[in-house]
């Protein structure tokens, strides 16, 4: 339901049940915040092709009409210091969502890749978002890169109803 303006309220008015359901309404549009999310902590190493990223994948459920962010956050390295790649956030069907691009110049190091995506859901239902990481030039590989004091993530967040 989305947000309608409430009555305003006087000294010694009957609150009535149709504006108690308009304030109980105008609650459930409003932002859950946290849905789900999962981390890694550990390198995932030698990936040259689509590859999904252990840890990094998160099923829940939809209600129709809400709007979800669903952020992702992984520091990236290449084996050959001119390759790029392609951080991507994909459905459960590898249909990309998102993307992107890290390209490396001569002497780079890591690179943190972030996607921030925002969905309103058409119906309610489970759905799967994850993490997947290619190189998409170059010759060398790619290593997501992660530690408990930097980890990677995916996380979904119920920005609320219009």
């Amino acid at each position: 339901m989305p947000w309608t303006n409430p009555e305003t309220f006087t000294a010694g008015q009957t609150l009535t049940a149709a504006s108690m359901n308009l304030i109980s309404g105008n609650l459930t549009a409003l932002p859950r915040g946290y849905v789900i999310g999962s981390k890694k902590t550990s390198n995932q190493g030698s990936i040259s092709t689509i590859t999904d990223l252990t840890s990094l994948s998160v099923t829940f459920t939809m209600e129709s009409g809400r709007w979800y962010r669903v952020s992702v956050q992984c520091d990236v390295a290449p084996t050959v210091n001119t390759d790029t790649a392609v951080l991507s956030l994909a459905d459960g069907s590898n249909n990309e969502l998102m993307r992107s691009v890290l390209p490396w110049h001569s002497n780079s190091n890591s690179l943190t890749g972030v996607i921030i995506y925002f969905e309103q859901a058409a119906s309610s239902g489970p759905v799967t978002r994850k993490a997947r990481l290619a190189r998409v030039a170059g010759t060398g590989t790619m290593e997501a890169q992660a530690a408990s004091t930097r980890p990677a993530l995916i996380l979904v967040e119920d920005m609320g109803a219009p």
